[in-house]
């Protein structure tokens, strides 16, 4: 006869190293796409935050009957009015830049908006320098309607 054991419940130490490492690997592989999700996310949160900023500037040249114009200040990274007053700011890793009809970035360069719509018809490109392929969104200000859109280059 066979004495009474008790089965052995749990695992081995090899069972859980060998556990351990797969769930390493799956991690090593899934973790940087996460992080590049999510500066994808700030970079769109950036978008959407400069067209809002566009469009209340445009917006206002109506409501006031006067002219607002737009232009970059690079010493605090902001788009300014005429008045001083910051509209929107960027964050370090981008970049805001002036464009011309064939997409090449600008040294200089101004946006008005007129009222009862209309403005000069300027361009300008956010510029994520994050990863190794920068993202890009062109925005377009429409001479005759002053109105803004957006496209990913």
């Amino acid at each position: 006869m066979q004495p009474y054991s008790v089965p052995q419940r749990g695992f081995t130490l090899l069972e859980m190293l060998v556990v351990m490492a797969i769930a390493g690997m799956l991690l090593a592989l899934i973790v940087p796409r996460f992080g590049s999700a999510f500066a994808g996310a700030q970079f769109q949160q950036q978008v959407h935050a400069l067209n809002t900023s566009l469009n209340q500037a445009r917006n206002r040249a109506s409501a006031t009957g006067k002219i607002v114009r737009l232009q970059l200040s690079d010493s605090d990274r902001s788009l300014i009015d005429n008045t001083g007053v910051p509209v929107f700011s960027w964050p370090e890793d981008c970049e805001l830049v002036f464009a011309d009809a064939e997409h090449q970035p600008l040294d200089d360069g101004f946006i008005l908006f007129i009222p009862g719509a209309g403005s000069n018809g300027a361009a300008l490109q956010l510029i994520q320098q994050r990863d190794s392929q920068p993202r890009r969104t062109e925005f377009r200000i429409n001479w005759l309607t002053g109105g803004v859109s957006y496209a990913a280059l």
